[in-house]
């Protein structure tokens, strides 16, 4: 009530999610499972805003071997099996406020890389010795005795760790038990495991507040919980948008949605959210091009599909220009630019790449481009047309003023 009274926002809590009055949206939640073509017709006709279903896991006999996948029967699986994990300072930890500004977005430019197996993964989570009573504790050895385990060098009070955008496709050589993992079907699409990507992260890894460029995206939760912050794609304007760093087919938000600075990003305040707590066996369909930011409750497990749509051919000519302008403009210094799995590409090379997604987009479009050929001149004709100049200029008055 002393707040109520003095105008603050009034949250109410539940196990499912935090809902901010009149800034914040509750997720629409399907509890009764939907047959394949229905569920299709509404992920790529019906649904506009996110949804949850709730039961399509749990009636599903080819999710079986899926649901209740933990990090610790991932690594029996395929114990030998390594990949990159991505290590990033908690926030509010001594190592992150040694780093980091309090309001900071933090980007994967920023994290540390280490190759590890899933069984260095659940070791480091299970690991006593890595705890913060233990940590605490003055007869801990620093020196820990299996030195193969990079992991093992960041102690779990500090950090969290995250193996994601895990392509399944680039597993199976050499995790073929991984194979059936995932069953799509059951919500009419036809997608398979190879084209699905696996997420495993400890409590507090997070990915950056983004959205996709291309497609919807289906989420299956497998094992642990997940907070989902999501915006509208008319939010944009109070998320600040930002290419940098570049990552193709990702556009990253600016603000901090964790710990906003509104003296920085103002517009921020007034964007409308949704947020729920994606809880094992359950399904989140993201929108096209909706913004989210994904927190790690605890030790979680999920895989993921983009479903590919018609609108797609259209944005895959916007990413080709933004890759070509952005290996334009860097610098051998600008080494922040880049998220650690981009590479820069010879200018010639872009320009075919643009090429072919022109040629694309009219065919999809049931239009004959015949050959297509994108030229220097044209790049330069493009963007110093009067229009997109005038358009350039307020954008960067309204960012270099914001910067301030």
């Amino acid at each position: 009530k002393f707040f109520a009274d003095r105008g603050y926002p009034l949250f109410i809590v539940s196990e499912r999610s935090y809902k901010v009055m009149a800034r914040q949206s509750e997720v629409r939640i399907i509890d009764e499972p939907v047959p394949p073509l229905d569920a299709k017709c509404k992920i790529m006709e019906e649904l506009t805003e996110p949804v949850v279903f709730t039961n399509m896991l749990s009636n599903a006999p080819s999710w079986r071997n899926a649901l209740g996948l933990t990090p610790q029967t991932l690594a029996s699986l395929v114990p030998n099996l390594k990949t990159k994990f991505k290590i990033c300072p908690k926030v509010d930890s001594e190592k992150y406020n040694e780093r980091f500004a309090v309001h900071e977005t933090v980007f994967e430019t920023q994290c540390t890389f280490v190759e590890a197996t899933f069984r260095d993964f659940c070791e480091w989570v299970e690991d006593p010795a890595l705890s913060k009573e233990s940590c605490d504790a003055k007869d801990v050895p620093v020196k820990r005795k299996r030195l193969s385990n990079e992991l093992l060098k960041f102690p779990r009070t500090d950090y969290w760790v995250y193996a994601d955008y895990k392509y399944l496709c680039n597993l199976l050589d050499e995790a073929p038990q991984l194979d059936k993992l995932t069953d799509w079907s059951i919500f009419g699409i036809g997608m398979e495991t190879r084209d699905s990507t696996l997420w495993v992260g400890s409590e507090e890894a997070y990915t950056p507040c983004h959205y996709d460029t291309y497609g919807c995206n289906l989420v299956a939760q497998l094992s642990g919980k997940k907070r989902w912050l999501l915006f509208p794609p008319g939010c944009n304007g109070n998320l600040y948008p930002t290419r940098i760093p570049y990552e193709e087919s990702s556009v990253f938000s600016k603000v901090n949605v964790q710990n906003p600075d509104y003296r920085q990003h103002p517009n921020f305040s007034s964007a409308t959210s949704y947020e729920v707590t994606l809880a094992a066996g359950e399904v989140l369909f993201v929108p096209r091009h909706w913004w989210h930011h994904v927190s790690c409750l605890e030790p979680s497990v999920s895989v993921n599909v983009w479903i590919p749509l018609a609108s797609d051919a259209r944005d895959r000519v916007k990413e080709a220009l933004v890759r070509t302008m952005t290996s334009t403009m860097m610098s051998s210094n600008d080494f922040d630019w880049l998220n650690p799995a981009e590479e820069v590409f010879p200018s010639d090379e872009n320009l075919r790449l643009l090429a072919l997604t022109i040629e694309q987009d009219m065919l999809s479009r049931q239009q004959s481009p015949g050959e297509i050929v994108v030229t220097h001149c044209d790049i330069v004709n493009t963007f110093c047309h009067p229009t997109i100049l005038e358009q350039v200029y307020q954008l960067l008055v309204d960012q270099k003023s914001s910067d301030k």
